[in-house]
């Protein structure tokens, strides 16, 4: 016996297609990044942490910045790179290592990225 597809009725296929939809950005959904605020220790101006990254699923810290003071970035890692940006501000600013700079008050979101797996040190400094 040869089963035989049939065609089916529009509604069917914009059913079938909504669920195509919902089910792609329903499992992309876990993959937007995690922002996690950078630990200070009581008392200090900076603080450092390591990490792993796959390509394509950065690291993100969230920095808090008062007024009259300087960021400092530094971090190591092969083929690792960072953008820095102020929340609220759509344009990354993408950075070399050390990266040194007044900043107006507010939080800020460090990202570190690779192209491929990748180790890294990042060290944030306020001063």
């Amino acid at each position: 016996m040869i089963n035989r597809l049939r065609p089916v009725g529009p509604l069917v296929a914009v059913v079938i297609a909504l669920i195509a939809l919902f089910a792609f950005t329903t499992g992309t959904a876990s993959a937007a990044p995690e922002r996690r605020n950078l630990e200070f220790a009581a008392g200090a101006n900076h603080a450092t942490v390591s990490g792993e990254i796959d390509a394509g699923s950065p690291d993100t810290y969230l920095v808090e910045v008062a007024k009259n003071q300087r960021m400092e970035v530094a971090w190591s890692g092969s083929g690792v790179g960072m953008s820095i940006y102020k929340q609220g501000i759509k344009q990354a600013q993408y950075v070399s290592s050390p990266f040194d700079m007044a900043v107006t008050p507010g939080i800020y979101e460090v990202t570190v990225y690779a192209s491929a797996a990748a180790r890294y040190q990042l060290t944030v400094t306020i001063v």
